[in-house]
C-alpha cells in the first residue's frame, strides 16, 4: 500500500502551482530554448503564453476572488494609486541603477590610481545579452550558458511587454500571495516576503544590480495589492514602468545596453 501525505488531491494541485508560479520565466526559457526557438517563437511570447496557462489554471483552483475582484472603493483607488506606484517605481529603480553605477565607477578610478592606469584598461562594457554575460550567471545557466534571455528577446512589440507585466502581476501579487494566505497563522508575512525577494531574483539573468532594482517594484506592488486587495493596481504600476522602458529603448536604440532595466 503506497503512503500518501494527503488524500486531498487539491493540495497537490496548490502545490504545483506554486512551484511553476515561482519557476514561471525560467520555465518559459527552457521550453522556448527546448522545443520552440526553432520555429521562431520569441522569449517573450513564450513567457506571455506559459504564464496565461498558468493563470488560467491557477484561477480554475482559486477562483478570482482577491486577484481579479475586490471591493467598488478599492477598484476606483486602484487606477490613481497604480499610476503614483509606477511613477515612484521608476524614480526608486533609476535611482538604484545610477547608485550602483556611479559606485562601481568610482571603484573603478581608484584601482586604476593605485594601478598606474591599468585599471581602466582592464574594464570593458558587456553588452546585456553577450555570451560572456550569459555564462557568468548563477545554477544550471553557469553551465549552459544557453537559457538565460538575451536583450534581443525583450527588444519586442509594446504590447508583449505590457502583457508581461499584467501576467506577471497576476502570477506573482494575485496567485502566488494568495497561496500565502493558506499558511498557518502567524506565517503569511513570511510568504509574502519571500515572494516579494523572489520576484526580484527572476531579474538574477540580467545581474545582480537587477535583482537590487527591482526590489521597489516588488514591494510597491505588493503594497498596492495588499491595499486594493487585487491586482489592478499593481498591474497599472508594472504596465507604467515597461511602458517607460519601452520608450527609452525607442529613444536610445544605439547606446549600450549594459545592464539596462528591461522589464
Amino acid at each position: 500500500m503506497i503512503h500518501t501525505l494527503t488524500p486531498e488531491q487539491q493540495a497537490y494541485a496548490l502545490a504545483v502551482l506554486a512551484l511553476l508560479g515561482m519557476g514561471c520565466l525560467t520555465l518559459a526559457a527552457h521550453l522556448r530554448t527546448r522545443w520552440l526557438e526553432r520555429f521562431g517563437v520569441g522569449f517573450l511570447p513564450a513567457h506571455v503564453v506559459t504564464m496565461a496557462v498558468l493563470c488560467g489554471c491557477g484561477l480554475l483552483l482559486l477562483g478570482p476572488a482577491g486577484i481579479l475582484t475586490s471591493s467598488i472603493g478599492a477598484t476606483l483607488l486602484a487606477v490613481p494609486l497604480g499610476l503614483a506606484g509606477g511613477v515612484a517605481v521608476i524614480w526608486a529603480d533609476g535611482a538604484i541603477l545610477r547608485g550602483l553605477s556611479g559606485r562601481r565607477g568610482g571603484n573603478t578610478r581608484r584601482r586604476a590610481v593605485r594601478g598606474g592606469g591599468e585599471g581602466v584598461h582592464r574594464v570593458r562594457p558587456v553588452p546585456l545579452g553577450d555570451q560572456a554575460a550569459r555564462r557568468r550567471t548563477i545554477g544550471i545557466f553557469k553551465v549552459t550558458g544557453s537559457f538565460a534571455p538575451s536583450a534581443e528577446d525583450y527588444r519586442v512589440g509594446l504590447g508583449w511587454l505590457l502583457g508581461v507585466a499584467v501576467l506577471e502581476e497576476i502570477v506573482f501579487r494575485g496567485l502566488l500571495i494568495r497561496l500565502t494566505q493558506l499558511l498557518p497563522e502567524g506565517t503569511q508575512w513570511l510568504g509574502a516576503v519571500a515572494v516579494t525577494v523572489l520576484f526580484a531574483l527572476t531579474h538574477v539573468f540580467f545581474g545582480w544590480d537587477q535583482v537590487l532594482a527591482k526590489l521597489p517594484l516588488a514591494a510597491v506592488a505588493l503594497g498596492l495589492a495588499l491595499t486594493t486587495g487585487a491586482v489592478l493596481a499593481p498591474a497599472l504600476a508594472h504596465a507604467l514602468f515597461n511602458l517607460h522602458v519601452w520608450r527609452c529603448q525607442r529613444l536610445a536604440p544605439d547606446l549600450p545596453r549594459t545592464r539596462q532595466v528591461l522589464r
